[in-house]
């Protein structure tokens, strides 16, 4: 029996020990802060106070200084022993009400002082160096973004200041190719094998505000008459040694090289759209006649006469009938080349439409060599009364045998 009393009795005390440390010893918690039976209300709040519930800010440190809480610890502090004893033996947790305030005025003035305080970051960019273009590497600044924290705090984030640095937009690695791609344009030329280049100027490539490329090759349009100006000799004299044996300079007319320019232009774009340089060029010809050789119809408008020379020797002569002398339709001088031959045609013009039956086309205003049915006799002075209106006249029977040994590109030498 007396055994069984001392076992009553250390048993009652275990359960006495034990609600005290539960309750006086500070076993309870309130919103997870240690609290006992001799807590007063001043010391309950300021335990409270003293542990963050990181509702803003991750950093203690600007969550104590920035975020304040009221408790509503009076209730709690003011229960009775009894009361506390009950509740902490059926397990009671106490939910202590509070009133939170966050002083964003002051926070966003912390904001503005920390961020003069630090380096602000800087895109990295192009610049041209010389003939060159560079880049210049970006500036990392830990400056944070103000807008965007308090933004967050107005939706609930929990704010990592270290999460909002500005970084730059632009780095290095993004702008090496396109400054390597500059360079290539840049370096671009184009050379003709009569030693003239051409050459981007300083408006050929333009670095656009989203770091793209505006690719301007108006500068071949630009230079490609000047470079290839030396190509171009229709009309320029030649020295010819006449039927008389008189050497003469015969200027004008259509013989000679001419650039096709629109075909040249196109062709220089796509090597510098697709980075091949051009060396030792020959641009492409829309015509190209050299050398006048053997073959070929010499006029004299002065002797009113014309000679046929096949292999360097006159195969045929015959007078003619050129332009009336007036200044408006004169048989114009030069060298030149049969571009059309047509056996019949009308040769139309404002008082006139006169059929013909061998036409060889000289000019592209309508001169050529022709027959002349009309016309009773051929040289002389009959070109002062009876001229025509600059083409060449002939015999039927003559014009004819001409028509037959002709062919596109042969040369026509007309002089004074």
């Amino acid at each position: 029996m007396k055994k069984y009393k001392i076992a009553v009795i250390a048993a009652l005390t275990i359960i006495i020990v034990f609600i005290l440390y539960r309750g006086i010893l500070g076993n309870t918690k309130i919103n997870g802060v240690p609290y006992n039976l001799v807590c007063s209300e001043d010391e309950l709040n300021k335990r409270l106070n003293s542990t963050s519930q990181k509702a803003y800010f991750k950093d203690d440190k600007l969550e104590k200084e920035f975020v304040k809480y009221e408790y509503d610890v009076k209730d709690i502090v003011e229960h009775s022993t009894a009361r506390k004893f009950l509740d902490n033996l059926t397990g009671k947790r106490y939910k202590v009400k509070y009133k939170k305030t966050f002083l964003k005025d002051e926070f966003k003035e912390y904001l503005k002082k920390y961020n003069e305080s630090r380096t602000e970051s800087s895109d990295a960019y192009i610049y041209k160096d010389g003939e060159q273009y560079q880049v210049e590497k970006e500036v990392q600044g830990d400056r944070v973004d103000e807008n965007k924290i308090l933004s967050d705090i107005d939706n609930g984030v929990i704010i990592d200041l270290n999460k909002y640095i500005i970084n730059p937009s632009v780095y290095e690695k993004d702008l090496d190719n396109t400054a390597k791609e500059m360079n290539v344009y840049n370096s671009w030329s184009a050379t003709y094998s009569n030693g003239q280049t051409i050459r981007p100027d300083g408006y050929t490539v333009t670095l656009n505000d989203d770091n793209t490329l505006s690719i301007n090759d108006n500068f071949i349009d630009d230079q490609i008459r000047n470079a290839v100006a030396s190509y171009c000799t229709v009309g320029d004299g030649i020295n010819f040694k006449c039927n008389d044996g008189v050497e003469r300079i015969v200027s004008g007319g259509t013989w000679g090289t001419n650039v096709n320019y629109e075909e040249e232009i196109a062709y220089l774009k796509d090597c510098f759209n697709k980075h091949e340089n051009v060396e030792n060029r020959t641009p492409i010809f829309s015509i190209e006649y050299g050398e006048i050789g053997n073959t070929y119809i010499e006029i004299s408008i002065e002797k009113q006469h014309l000679w046929y020379y096949k292999d360097g020797a006159v195969t045929v002569e015959c007078d003619i009938v050129t332009g009336l002398p007036d200044g408006k339709r004169d048989t114009p001088t030069g060298v030149y080349y049969i571009s059309e031959r047509i056996p019949g045609k009308f040769l139309v013009g404002e008082t006139y439409r006169t059929w013909v039956n061998f036409w060889m086309r000289l000019t592209n205003s309508g001169v050529g060599l022709h027959d002349a049915i009309w016309q009773h006799a051929f040289g002389g002075d009959l070109y002062y009364s009876k001229g025509s209106h600059g083409c060449i006249n002939l015999s039927y029977d003559f014009a004819e045998y001409l028509y037959n040994v002709t062919y596109v590109g042969m040369p026509v030498i007309i002089y004074s």
